[in-house]
């Protein structure tokens, strides 16, 4: 759906997925048995606090680490799926007029030039159109832009080669774990649920909001929840910037109110924090389990998971692994077939952007 990945050959084992954060780095394989997903091996470590903000520390960190941790695991093959980091990333709302497919791109990223450090020649864009409206002017484009410094994008592709990985794909962090969840919710409530993510990093707070198996809302805020020990009203203030999220989608869907919160990240296990997120939002809320619908029992012993609880750190990494599985819901299918007739033929090395190119 909302991947930039493309289809190889299907096999029983998916790519692994690869989740480069700024505490972690995790990887996840799954694979399709007969008695549903499963999850192959995981494998992770952390990150030090000062190798993410430079380039060549984190590249040999990245290197290095990915060398010792497929070494010391179980993983089959060595195909890779890669998660854009979010701290390398730029996500940007942007409404324009609707044109021809192909000449979209350039008009994104022409709009969205000014909001980003630099020039944009010096930046990997892709996008995702999460709507068309009418408007005086005519039918308007609402587009998530994600861009991405091309020499890091480049650096981090490489790295994952001479780690001796198969890259066949490359998805933003947001994509990823929208494709997490909607391959494992699928009750008939998940399929007309609208559901507001909330991912909470060390450094910024991630706010999706996804509905009908597509992305429709992202935006980075400053808060965290890392910050309460430091300021007493942060967990409110956080809230009214998740509020603010919220209403600027039920702007945009008018007939699609959020229904319910869903929690990632590692922070997401901080009860009361979200609690108080929730009652401040007034909606239900969950921790998001991207295991939810793997056979537990089939799980290896793992150190780096509990399969007794909830995984929530986990959802970018396996929506990774799962975003080129031939077993997608049907609603995935079509959103990669309208999603198609806005991608460029200019594509970053081991990404075709099925999510759109303004590169």
């Amino acid at each position: 759906m909302l991947n930039f990945v493309k289809p190889f050959l299907s096999e029983r084992n998916e790519p692994i997925g690869i989740d480069f954060g700024t505490t972690r780095l995790r990887l996840a394989q799954t694979s399709l048995e007969a008695e549903g997903l499963k999850l192959q091996w995981a494998a992770g470590c952390d990150v030090p606090q000062d190798v993410v903000d430079q380039r060549a520390t984190r590249s040999g960190f990245f290197i290095q680490s990915l060398k010792t941790l497929l070494s010391r695991s179980s993983f089959q093959g060595r195909r890779a799926v890669l998660t854009l980091p979010a701290f390398l990333t730029h996500v940007r709302h942007v409404r324009v007029n609707r044109t021809q497919p192909e000449e979209l791109p350039s008009q994104l990223r022409t709009a969205v030039a000014d909001k980003l450090p630099g020039s944009p020649d010096d930046y990997v864009f892709r996008h995702v159109i999460a709507g068309e409206f009418r408007a005086d002017q005519g039918t308007q484009i609402e587009a998530i832009v994600m861009a991405a410094p091309k020499r890091d994008v480049e650096q981090l592709l490489d790295d994952a080669r001479r780690a001796k990985l198969d890259v066949v794909g490359l998805l933003a962090q947001p994509a990823a774990i929208i494709e997490c969840f909607q391959r494992v919710y699928r009750r008939a409530a998940d399929a007309e649920a609208v559901n507001l993510f909330v991912d909470f990093g060390t450094r910024q707070t991630r706010v999706l909001i996804g509905h009908e198996g597509t992305l429709r809302f992202a935006r980075s805020v400053a808060r965290t929840l890392y910050d309460a020990s430091a300021e007493p009203d942060s967990v409110q203030l956080l809230a009214d910037d998740i509020d603010l999220c919220r209403r600027y989608h039920e702007a945009i869907f008018p007939e699609r109110p959020v229904t319910r919160l869903i929690y990632v990240g590692a922070a997401a296990h901080a009860e009361s924090a979200t609690q108080s997120i929730a009652e401040a939002l007034g909606l239900p809320a969950q921790i998001g389990d991207p295991l939810v619908r793997f056979n537990r029992s089939q799980m290896p012993q793992l150190d780096v998971l509990d399969r007794r609880k909830p995984q929530p750190e986990w959802a970018a990494a396996i929506g990774a692994s799962l975003s080129l599985s031939t077993h997608a819901p049907a609603s995935s299918q079509r959103e990669a077939s309208v999603a198609q007739q806005h991608r460029s033929t200019d594509q970053t090395p081991a990404a075709a952007p099925t999510g759109g190119s303004t590169r």
